[in-house]
């Protein structure tokens, strides 16, 4: 008897990964308009769309490999801070903060 399945197929594993793939993709034109087009002027649309182009060219040219600069004990020390403070925080105590009002002086 042949089984038949109601809804979405179950994801492959390739397919969980989303999040993570996006954030990289965030990051990856975030450098983009940080490095090659917040940093220039272009006088037209052409000069624009080049650098644009160049950008990936000249990252290819000379890649370098990303490097964790956190220790395990960092990460874990600000899981510790944050669970604390997770846990320290009572009902009711989340109301928005309340702006700061200027004092009035009289002369």
């Amino acid at each position: 008897m042949a089984r038949v399945r109601l809804g979405r197929e179950r994801p492959s594993v390739g397919q969980t990964q989303t999040k993570g793939k996006l954030n990289l993709v965030e990051r990856w034109f975030r450098n983009l308009t940080d490095k090659a087009m917040r940093r220039g002027v272009f006088p037209s649309v052409l000069s624009l769309i080049e650098a644009i182009e160049a950008y990936p060219a000249a990252r290819n040219d000379a890649p370098r490999p990303f490097v964790w600069t956190a220790t395990v004990g960092d990460i874990v020390a600000k899981l510790d801070r944050a669970r604390q403070r997770v846990e320290s925080t009572q009902p009711g105590c989340t109301l928005p903060r309340r702006r700061k009002t200027a004092k009035v002086v009289t002369v």
